[in-house]
């Protein structure tokens, strides 16, 4: 990848090269120093929705992050993308998915959002 590598707490998009979407934005989560923190999946995210905005793409899929190589566990993803996602101010993204594979990651997000209810 010719934009790699990216800074932490940014993002970037490329294109979706076979994926049947529009633009793929990758976050960087990890600080400064290699770790991956609850703060640093947040403001990752907070830079990809950004990103998003530029893009003007009214849906995102988001999944969980940082919790996969030993970062975070997935309740502590699950809390800074729902901070995050609650913390952006945009106008183009009407719709979020959140969105994971891994059973653990689909619970902690329910979790969270229950919390809002």
């Amino acid at each position: 990848m010719s934009k790699a590598p990216i800074a932490a707490g940014s993002a970037l998009s490329t294109g979706p090269g076979r994926l049947p979407t529009g633009n793929i934005i990758l976050a960087a989560v990890r600080d400064g120093t290699g770790a991956i923190t609850p703060a640093s999946v947040t403001g990752a995210l907070a830079a990809a929705l950004k990103e998003a905005e530029k893009l003007e793409a009214e849906t995102v899929a988001v999944p969980g992050l940082g919790y996969i190589d030993g970062g975070i566990g997935a309740e502590e993803s699950a809390a800074a993308v729902i901070a995050a996602l609650a913390g952006h101010q945009g106008e183009s993204i009407t719709k979020v998915l959140l969105v994971d594979v891994a059973e653990e990651m689909v619970t902690a997000f329910i979790g969270e959002l229950e919390k809002l209810e």
